[in-house]
């Protein structure tokens, strides 16, 4: 994909984000939802095509991180926790996924700590089962033993 396809891409990204949190921020969550939802399809476009991104600077990581929390976020506000803990597991799945690119492995698990954090935050504000969040770095490590270098 060429650099001028992924930055409209970007630029649709960012404006989808910006309404969706003008709705959010006026407590319109259920719109909100429907634009941060179409973000994150804006985002899984961008990471389709990690090589242009990296070469034009669009910061493709933190872009899917982001809609994945606004849309975990939302979820909240809706109380519907289940939907918005599988966004909190699925921002940590795809760093670890990253861990098979050729990408800063520095920046992939600084981010990595942050998420593993703000879902066990999650789990502990909402009272759910604290198990869920040994499970949830059990099957992390599993995933990550397969990278050892990762784990020095």
């Amino acid at each position: 994909m060429n650099e001028t396809f992924v930055k409209s891409i970007e630029k649709i990204w960012t404006t989808k984000i910006t309404d969706s949190n003008d709705l959010f921020s006026q407590r319109l969550f259920s719109d909100a939802l429907l634009g941060y939802k179409d973000a994150l399809y804006q985002s899984e476009i961008l990471n389709n095509n990690l090589e242009t991104c990296s070469t034009t600077g669009i910061p493709y990581i933190q872009v899917y991180l982001l809609s994945c929390y606004n849309l975990a976020n939302t979820y909240l506000e809706l109380a519907q926790k289940e939907n918005a803990e599988k966004l909190f597991k699925r921002a940590i799945y795809f760093l670890v996924h990253l861990f098979e690119r050729d990408i800063d492995i520095n920046e992939v698990q600084r981010e990595l700590k942050r998420a593993l954090t703000t879902y066990a935050s999650f789990i502990d504000e909402n009272n759910l089962d604290k198990q869920l969040v040994e499970t949830l770095y059990n099957d992390v490590l599993s995933l990550l033993k397969k990278h050892p270098t990762i784990l020095k």
